[in-house]
């Protein structure tokens, strides 16, 4: 099941671009709330990708601690 992390690296980078084009977007057209509004989603998709992370550590502490 390796095709999983491609598919969720890929996945990362297109959310990535999207955010960064809405970003240039608002700077080209002089949208401070627009660019503001492209900052929060990027803080909350890194808050997302950090939750995603400590909630695998925490299920694979789960599946070892099952074993013993």
């Amino acid at each position: 099941m390796k095709i999983l992390p491609v598919v969720k690296a890929i996945a990362i980078v297109l959310v990535l671009f999207f955010i960064t084009r809405e970003i240039a977007s608002g700077l080209k057209y002089g949208s401070v709330t627009g660019v503001i509004m492209a900052l929060g989603s990027m803080a909350a998709f890194a808050y997302v990708l950090y939750l995603l992370q400590k909630l695998r550590r925490v299920n694979n502490m789960e599946e070892t601690a099952e074993e013993q």
